[in-house]
């Protein structure tokens, strides 16, 4: 797999963690029992003391986040300022809920849940980020020939 690859694979791995943030959010707001206090989801999926009007927010942020990464999937090398963006944020983000998960002994299985996916998806785009570049370089290269 190529690293062009991988940042295309980290943009559609973030838009159905977007997807599915949005089908949590769906699932707080009818109250269902799956994502309720007590239910065996809600320590992976939700942070406590829960806050609705927190959760939804976050919520609509990503279900709105993920379209635009499924488009900058299709052209990688015109949509770097938005990838730059999209890995830099989520990074932040990782890495302070990274540290509140490891604080709150009450949070620490969200290192390997919600938490866990945003880092491994900032990370991959990280790593690709790089091949983006090269493809705009060679892309030029070829335009000149």
């Amino acid at each position: 797999m190529t690293r062009l690859s991988l940042v295309r694979f980290a943009l559609r791995a973030g838009a159905f963690f977007c997807f599915l943030m949005f089908l949590g959010g769906v699932l707080i707001v009818v109250d269902s029992p799956i994502v309720g206090e007590g239910s065996l989801l809600a320590p992976f999926v939700r942070w406590h003391p829960f806050h609705k009007g927190y959760e939804l927010m976050i919520i609509v942020i990503y279900s709105v986040w993920g379209p635009y990464m499924l488009q900058a999937a299709k052209n990688p090398s015109e949509n770097r300022l938005f990838i730059d963006f999209t890995c830099f944020a989520n990074l932040a983000h990782f890495a302070l809920m990274f540290v509140l998960g490891a604080l709150d002994p009450h949070e620490h299985q969200h290192m390997f849940s919600d938490t866990g996916a945003l880092g491994v998806c900032s990370i991959i785009l990280l790593f690709g980020k790089g091949a983006i570049s090269k493809e705009v370089a060679s892309a030029s290269v070829n335009s000149q020939t």
